[in-house]
Protein backbone atom coordinates (compact mmCIF):
# COMPACT_ATOMS: atom_id res chain seq x y z
CA UNK A 1 0.00 0.00 0.00
CA UNK A 2 1.28 3.23 -0.93
CA UNK A 3 -0.49 6.71 -0.05
CA UNK A 4 -0.15 10.18 -0.63
CA UNK A 5 -0.99 13.63 1.61
CA UNK A 6 -2.81 16.07 -0.24
CA UNK A 7 -3.75 19.95 0.12
CA UNK A 8 -6.17 21.23 -2.58
CA UNK A 9 -6.96 25.17 -2.20
CA UNK A 10 -8.77 27.51 -4.72
CA UNK A 11 -9.03 31.69 -3.98
CA UNK A 12 -13.23 31.59 -4.33
CA UNK A 13 -14.99 31.18 -1.19
CA UNK A 14 -18.48 32.37 -0.66
CA UNK A 15 -19.34 32.08 2.45
CA UNK A 16 -15.81 33.78 4.20
CA UNK A 17 -14.05 36.07 1.18
CA UNK A 18 -10.82 35.21 0.10
CA UNK A 19 -10.08 33.13 3.65
CA UNK A 20 -7.28 31.33 2.14
CA UNK A 21 -4.98 34.43 1.69
CA UNK A 22 -5.86 37.02 4.01
CA UNK A 23 -3.82 37.68 7.85
CA UNK A 24 -4.66 34.80 9.82
CA UNK A 25 -2.81 35.74 13.21
CA UNK A 26 0.74 36.44 11.44
CA UNK A 27 0.42 33.82 8.96
CA UNK A 28 -2.35 32.66 6.33
CA UNK A 29 -4.51 29.76 6.50
CA UNK A 30 -2.50 28.38 3.31
CA UNK A 31 0.59 29.07 5.11
CA UNK A 32 -0.35 27.32 7.93
CA UNK A 33 -1.60 24.08 6.13
CA UNK A 34 1.85 24.24 3.97
CA UNK A 35 3.87 24.39 7.39
CA UNK A 36 2.06 20.97 8.44
CA UNK A 37 2.18 19.02 5.15
CA UNK A 38 5.62 20.49 5.02
CA UNK A 39 6.10 17.88 8.57
CA UNK A 40 3.79 15.24 7.74
CA UNK A 41 6.16 11.73 7.67
CA UNK A 42 5.45 8.76 6.42
CA UNK A 43 4.03 9.42 3.45
CA UNK A 44 4.79 7.90 -0.39
CA UNK A 45 4.58 11.57 -1.68
CA UNK A 46 3.18 15.06 -0.97
CA UNK A 47 1.06 17.07 -2.93
CA UNK A 48 -0.23 20.34 -3.21
CA UNK A 49 -2.57 21.45 -5.52
CA UNK A 50 -3.52 24.67 -6.77
CA UNK A 51 -4.62 26.68 -9.88
CA UNK A 52 -4.30 30.61 -8.99
CA UNK A 53 -0.38 32.04 -9.26
CA UNK A 54 -0.22 33.28 -5.65
CA UNK A 55 -0.59 29.54 -4.05
CA UNK A 56 1.90 27.80 -6.59
CA UNK A 57 4.42 30.78 -5.23
CA UNK A 58 3.98 29.85 -2.06
CA UNK A 59 4.20 26.47 -2.22
CA UNK A 60 7.36 26.52 -4.59
CA UNK A 61 9.28 27.28 -0.92
CA UNK A 62 8.47 24.06 -0.14
CA UNK A 63 9.43 20.21 -0.57
CA UNK A 64 6.20 19.33 -1.91
CA UNK A 65 5.03 18.57 -5.37
CA UNK A 66 2.96 20.86 -7.23
CA UNK A 67 -0.14 19.86 -8.80
CA UNK A 68 -1.35 22.79 -11.10
CA UNK A 69 -5.07 22.46 -11.28
CA UNK A 70 -7.46 23.55 -14.31
CA UNK A 71 -9.35 27.16 -13.96
CA UNK A 72 -12.41 24.79 -13.88
CA UNK A 73 -11.19 22.75 -11.14
CA UNK A 74 -10.80 25.40 -8.93
CA UNK A 75 -13.82 27.17 -9.28
CA UNK A 76 -16.70 24.72 -9.71
CA UNK A 77 -18.84 23.58 -6.57
CA UNK A 78 -19.58 19.86 -8.59
CA UNK A 79 -19.42 17.42 -9.78
CA UNK A 80 -16.71 16.04 -7.33
CA UNK A 81 -14.48 14.37 -9.82
CA UNK A 82 -14.09 17.66 -11.97
CA UNK A 83 -12.90 19.13 -8.71
CA UNK A 84 -10.36 16.54 -8.55
CA UNK A 85 -9.67 15.72 -12.20
CA UNK A 86 -5.94 15.92 -11.05
CA UNK A 87 -6.03 13.02 -9.18
CA UNK A 88 -5.36 11.21 -12.16
CA UNK A 89 -2.38 12.43 -12.92
CA UNK A 90 -0.91 11.14 -9.27
CA UNK A 91 0.48 7.61 -9.20
CA UNK A 92 -0.23 6.51 -5.24
CA UNK A 93 -2.96 3.76 -5.05
CA UNK A 94 -4.50 5.75 -1.81
CA UNK A 95 -4.82 9.83 -0.90
CA UNK A 96 -5.31 11.56 2.09
CA UNK A 97 -6.80 15.02 1.49
CA UNK A 98 -6.13 17.07 4.53
CA UNK A 99 -8.45 20.40 4.67
CA UNK A 100 -6.85 23.37 4.86
CA UNK A 101 -9.64 25.35 6.41
CA UNK A 102 -8.84 23.05 9.62
CA UNK A 103 -6.12 24.58 11.35
CA UNK A 104 -6.09 22.64 14.36
CA UNK A 105 -5.81 19.00 13.33
CA UNK A 106 -2.59 18.20 14.74
CA UNK A 107 -0.33 15.72 13.11
CA UNK A 108 0.39 13.30 15.78
CA UNK A 109 -3.58 12.79 14.61
CA UNK A 110 -2.69 12.65 11.21
CA UNK A 111 -0.38 9.72 11.90
CA UNK A 112 -2.58 8.17 14.33
CA UNK A 113 -4.67 8.14 11.73
CA UNK A 114 -2.87 7.09 8.50
CA UNK A 115 -0.91 4.64 10.74
CA UNK A 116 -4.53 2.89 11.95
CA UNK A 117 -5.75 2.64 8.04
CA UNK A 118 -2.15 1.20 7.25
CA UNK A 119 -2.34 -2.00 9.95
CA UNK A 120 -6.19 -2.48 9.51
CA UNK A 121 -6.47 -2.45 6.12
CA UNK A 122 -9.46 0.01 5.97
CA UNK A 123 -11.11 0.58 2.10
CA UNK A 124 -11.69 4.27 3.30
CA UNK A 125 -11.66 6.22 6.37
CA UNK A 126 -12.77 9.41 7.14
CA UNK A 127 -12.60 12.04 10.41
CA UNK A 128 -15.52 12.26 12.66
CA UNK A 129 -16.39 13.56 15.90
CA UNK A 130 -18.78 12.10 18.68
CA UNK A 131 -22.30 13.95 19.10
CA UNK A 132 -24.91 12.71 22.09
CA UNK A 133 -26.93 15.67 21.01
CA UNK A 134 -30.61 14.69 20.59
CA UNK A 135 -31.23 14.01 16.28
CA UNK A 136 -34.49 13.64 14.69
CA UNK A 137 -35.45 13.51 10.55
CA UNK A 138 -37.30 16.23 9.13
CA UNK A 139 -40.57 14.30 9.85
CA UNK A 140 -40.23 14.34 13.94
CA UNK A 141 -38.91 10.75 14.34
CA UNK A 142 -35.87 10.16 16.94
CA UNK A 143 -32.97 8.94 15.50
CA UNK A 144 -30.76 8.19 18.56
CA UNK A 145 -33.39 9.28 21.67
CA UNK A 146 -35.90 6.71 21.27
CA UNK A 147 -36.86 6.94 24.88
CA UNK A 148 -38.62 9.19 25.56
CA UNK A 149 -38.28 8.80 29.47
CA UNK A 150 -34.03 9.88 28.85
CA UNK A 151 -33.84 13.61 29.15
CA UNK A 152 -30.25 13.58 29.62
CA UNK A 153 -27.92 14.29 26.51
CA UNK A 154 -24.80 12.37 28.46
CA UNK A 155 -26.71 9.22 28.02
CA UNK A 156 -28.17 9.77 24.81
CA UNK A 157 -26.78 6.73 22.57
CA UNK A 158 -24.14 8.85 20.12
CA UNK A 159 -23.89 9.04 16.83
CA UNK A 160 -20.57 9.99 14.90
CA UNK A 161 -20.43 13.40 12.87
CA UNK A 162 -18.25 13.76 10.10
CA UNK A 163 -16.23 16.45 10.28
CA UNK A 164 -14.59 16.83 7.32
CA UNK A 165 -10.81 17.08 8.55
CA UNK A 166 -9.66 14.76 6.19
CA UNK A 167 -10.85 11.80 3.83
CA UNK A 168 -8.70 8.57 3.24
CA UNK A 169 -9.47 6.92 -0.15
CA UNK A 170 -8.57 4.70 -2.98
CA UNK A 171 -8.05 6.87 -5.70
CA UNK A 172 -8.97 4.35 -8.79
CA UNK A 173 -11.86 4.00 -6.73
CA UNK A 174 -12.92 7.99 -6.92
CA UNK A 175 -11.79 8.27 -10.31
CA UNK A 176 -14.29 5.32 -11.64
CA UNK A 177 -17.39 6.15 -9.31
CA UNK A 178 -16.84 9.98 -8.44
CA UNK A 179 -17.43 8.88 -4.86
CA UNK A 180 -14.58 8.52 -2.07
CA UNK A 181 -16.41 5.28 -0.52
CA UNK A 182 -19.21 2.73 -0.76
CA UNK A 183 -20.77 3.86 2.63
CA UNK A 184 -20.97 0.40 4.20
CA UNK A 185 -19.75 -0.83 7.54
CA UNK A 186 -16.04 0.54 7.67
CA UNK A 187 -16.49 2.13 4.34
CA UNK A 188 -15.41 4.47 5.25
CA UNK A 189 -13.97 3.69 8.81
CA UNK A 190 -15.00 6.47 11.41
CA UNK A 191 -11.88 7.87 12.91
CA UNK A 192 -12.64 9.89 15.68
CA UNK A 193 -10.33 13.13 16.14
CA UNK A 194 -10.28 15.03 19.41
CA UNK A 195 -13.19 17.28 19.85
CA UNK A 196 -10.26 20.49 20.28
CA UNK A 197 -9.42 19.95 16.49
CA UNK A 198 -12.48 20.07 15.28
CA UNK A 199 -12.49 23.61 13.79
CA UNK A 200 -13.21 24.08 10.42
CA UNK A 201 -13.58 27.53 9.37
CA UNK A 202 -16.60 28.66 6.84
CA UNK A 203 -17.64 31.37 7.79
CA UNK A 204 -16.09 35.04 8.80
CA UNK A 205 -17.40 34.32 12.20
CA UNK A 206 -15.83 30.58 12.19
CA UNK A 207 -12.68 32.89 11.02
CA UNK A 208 -12.51 35.29 13.97
CA UNK A 209 -13.26 32.42 16.15
CA UNK A 210 -10.76 30.04 14.99
CA UNK A 211 -8.02 33.02 14.74
CA UNK A 212 -8.28 33.74 18.59
CA UNK A 213 -8.03 29.99 19.26
CA UNK A 214 -4.99 29.84 16.62
CA UNK A 215 -3.14 32.87 19.16
CA UNK A 216 -4.09 32.06 22.34
CA UNK A 217 -2.35 28.53 21.83
CA UNK A 218 0.51 29.65 19.50
CA UNK A 219 1.51 33.02 21.20
CA UNK A 220 1.35 32.63 24.64
CA UNK A 221 4.20 34.65 26.51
Amino acid sequence: MNIAALVAVRKNSERCKNKMLRRFANKSLVSVSLDRLNQLQGFDAKYFAAHEEVFLKEAACYPVTIIKRSYESANIDEPINKIHEYLADIPEEYIMWINTCNVFLSIDTINKAVNSFKNNGYKSMTSVVKNRNWFYTIDGIPVNNLDPINVSTKTSPPLYEVVHAFHIFERKYFLENSAYWHNKTNDPYLFEIPEEENIDIDTELEFKYAEMIYIERNYRE
